[in-house]
């Protein structure tokens, strides 16, 4: 099943590229991070893990999600290394900000 998800992933590539332009093209974009539970083998435990969203603006109204293995800023860093607008972190739940912004479209 791993080898069908790594296909499916190298598939939806390209849109995942895509829609990530298209919200780094935003004047303002909304971010959080969603921690969640990883298996790592070199542990009794899983560990903490986080899903970063990243929402455009109306004339950009796509959500991006992107993989941390932790909340250090590397991984927002890199994501926004093309970003010039501004960012502010979500006040609300992430379905909530989605749909608000789906529905204006």
């Amino acid at each position: 099943m791993c080898d069908w998800m790594r296909r499916c992933a190298e598939l939806v590539r390209p849109l995942f590229e895509r829609m990530k332009e298209q919200v780094l093209e935003s004047k303002a974009l909304q971010t959080d991070d969603t921690p969640v539970a990883v298996l790592d083998p070199a542990l009794p435990r899983t560990r903490t893990g986080r899903i970063w969203t990243y929402v455009g603006d109306d004339e950009h109204p796509y959500t991006v999600y992107d993989y941390t293995p932790n909340r250090s800023r590397d991984g927002p860093d890199a994501f926004l290394k093309e970003f010039s607008g501004s960012c502010k972190p979500m006040r609300t739940r992430v379905t909530t900000s989605c749909t608000k912004i789906l529905r204006a479209t």
